[in-house]
């Protein structure tokens, strides 16, 4: 077992840092955003952010290129790297017993200077979610390729499976499977790269992700056309299943029996719920808009997120310009919930709150800069007890 201190990992070598309580409570103007098919044609008022929530649960976020984990009521943090050229969270893995180990990576060493970068080193780390123990490094890959700097190993360019046996990746070569035992790695799916005298030919994967049961894993290929939702079974022989529904942003249902696809654009073709062959694509977006829950200035633009009862929400702009964006939740099944208005400009939900309540948001302030809210269903919202740029997942207690 190798254990290393180095400058791209945070060791539990202090104590953790203790948050200052929430600031005193506000009055809330924040009102829940009943489902109409009309477009707001007028700037929304600067939203009430009320102070944080002892809510339960914990998030993984960024704080500039280090990768971060801390209680969602502010009472503990510290961090899963230092001074890492970049970071990323690779998921979860629970044992027999319950317990939950995260999985983060960190680009340790890079060859050539932005933006031309020709390759560098991504090392793989695992420690118990409560910090416990101290991190362990439990594999090192190389990142090359002529477009490097595409893959500095950010969230969701790596995946554990839930057993935490096995490791998918992507890199400029392709997509890799790497079992975490006894370091024996190959390679699922090869990237081909464009040339003048085949321009169409040209794809790559990205963002693998598992389902609950580890049998299936879900990409992106993205092609001269757009992107579109692939699956295979990465620990049989390697069969490619092909949907037509595009999609960047995807989730696993807590049954492992569908995937949320979301890939912006209009209402009609934005989101969609699918098997794990990409068979059987249930068009969301055009139900919604037929049943007069969404206008046909709406443009879907981020979510697919699923709560372990299994209803599902995403973010859309309700008057297609982006003044209005909305939250709109769902059942297992598709059907409509409800609609919360976020009063954030260009946000979306990444998790839900463990307690099923609301949704932790990132937003961005024009500039791109990202920042963190809650907000819950009643359509309150409140300031995140951590100071973050991007939360990038919530995890359970």
């Amino acid at each position: 077992m190798l254990f290393l201190a180095g400058t791209a990992l945070a060791c539990g070598d202090g104590e953790p840092r203790m948050l200052a309580g929430p600031s005193p409570a506000i009055e809330s103007t924040t009102e829940v955003s009943p489902p109409l098919a009309v477009p707001t044609t007028t700037p929304l008022p600067i939203p009430t952010i009320l102070p944080p929530l002892a809510v339960p649960g914990w998030a993984v976020f960024h704080r500039g290129r280090d990768l971060w984990i801390g209680k969602l009521d502010g009472s503990y943090e510290r961090a899963l790297t230092r001074g890492a050229l970049g970071s990323g969270f690779a998921g979860e893995a629970i044992d027999t017993a319950g317990n939950s180990t995260v999985y983060f990576t960190a680009l340790t060493e890079q060859i050539g200077e932005e933006p031309i970068v020709e390759g560098g080193i991504a090392e793989v780390y695992r420690q118990p979610l409560d910090g416990s123990s101290d991190a362990e490094r439990v594999t090192k890959i190389r990142v090359g390729g002529e477009r490097a700097v595409l893959f500095r190993f950010g969230d969701r360019d790596a995946a554990v499976s839930p057993d935490g046996a096995h490791l998918a990746y992507a890199d400029e070569t392709g997509l890799w499977l790497r079992d975490l035992v006894t370091g024996f790695t190959r390679r699922l799916l090869t990237n081909r790269t464009c040339d003048e005298e085949s321009p169409g030919l040209c794809q790559s994967f990205r963002w693998p992700s598992w389902s609950p049961d580890g049998e299936w894993l879900a990409l992106a290929r993205m092609h001269s056309r757009g992107v579109v939702a692939d699956f295979i079974r990465p620990l049989e022989p390697v069969t490619e299943y092909t949907s037509e529904a595009g999609g960047s942003s995807r989730g696993w249902s807590p049954s492992g029996d569908q995937l949320c696809v979301s890939k912006g654009g209009s209402n009609t073709d934005g989101i969609g719920l699918m098997t794990a062959r990409g068979r059987g694509f249930r068009d969301i977006g055009a139900e919604l808009l037929h049943a007069g829950r969404i206008p046909a200035e709406a443009r879907i633009t981020t979510g697919c997120v699923w709560n372990a009862d299994g209803r599902w929400a995403f973010s859309y702009w309700h008057d297609g310009r982006g003044h209005d964006r909305r939250i709109i939740v769902l059942s297992s099944d598709g059907s409509f919930l409800s609609s919360t208005r976020s009063a954030l400009p260009n946000s979306g939900p990444v998790g839900w709150l463990p307690d099923g309540a609301g949704f932790v948001l990132v937003a961005g302030d024009g500039e791109g800069r990202p920042y963190s809210r809650i907000l819950l269903l009643n359509g309150s919202l409140h300031e995140l007890a951590l100071a973050t740029d991007d939360v990038v997942a919530v995890l359970p207690d």
